[in-house]
C-alpha cells in the first residue's frame, strides 16, 4: 500500500517499486542510497516535526506550565532521532549504543533544571541565572560524556 506521500509526489512513484518503505527509502537490508529531492523531503520532514514540537510546548506553557512542561519532557526527539537513524542505517546496535549513551547524558541535563529555579529563587535575573545554570550544566555534561565514553569501552 503506498503512503501518501508517495501518491501525492507523483516523482517517488517510481520507488515504491525498488523499496518497501518508500517514504523513508530504506529497505533494512544495506543503507540507503537516497535521491536528492527524497533527501531534501526527509530533512524538510525532520525540520517541521522538531521545530513543530518546541514550539508547541512553548505555547501550550503559556496556558498551562504543568502540560507544556510535560510535552518538554517527553523523549520524542531522543525517539524521533532513533527512528531517523535506523530509517537512515537500519543498525540496530547503533541504536543500541545511541540510546545508552542518551541516558548517560539525560543525567547531566537534570542539572540545569535543579540549578535555575534555586537561583531565581534566590533573586538572581533571569540571565545570569540562566547563564550559570547553563555552565553548570556544560560541566556536568563534560562528566557526563566521560561516564558515557567508559561505558562503551
Amino acid at each position: 500500500m503506498e503512503s501518501i506521500a508517495v501518491r501525492y509526489f507523483g516523482y517517488f512513484n517510481h520507488l515504491s517499486r525498488v523499496n518497501r518503505n518508500p517514504l523513508f527509502g530504506h529497505n533494512n537490508d544495506k543503507p540507503s542510497a537516497q535521491r536528492p529531492c527524497m533527501a531534501w523531503f526527509q530533512l524538510a520532514v525532520r525540520l517541521v516535526l522538531s521545530g513543530g514540537l518546541i514550539v508547541g510546548a512553548s505555547e501550550i506553557a503559556k496556558k498551562n506550565d504543568v502540560f507544556g512542561a510535560l510535552i518538554a519532557s517527553l523523549p520524542l526527539i531522543s525517539i524521533f532521532a532513533m527512528i531517523w537513524l535506523y530509517n537512515d542505517t537500519g543498525d540496530t546496535e547503533q541504536i543500541s549504543t545511541f540510546s545508552k549513551d542518551i541516558f548517560w547524558l539525560v543525567i547531566p541535563s537534570l542539572v540545569l533544571f535543579l540549578t535555575l529555579p534555586v537561583f531565581l529563587q534566590r533573586g538572581m535575573d533571569f540571565w545570569p541565572a540562566l547563564s550559570l545554570a547553563i555552565l553548570l550544566t556544560v560541566l556536568a555534561y563534560i562528566f557526563g560524556l566521560k561516564i558515557a565514553n567508559a561505558s562503551t569501552s
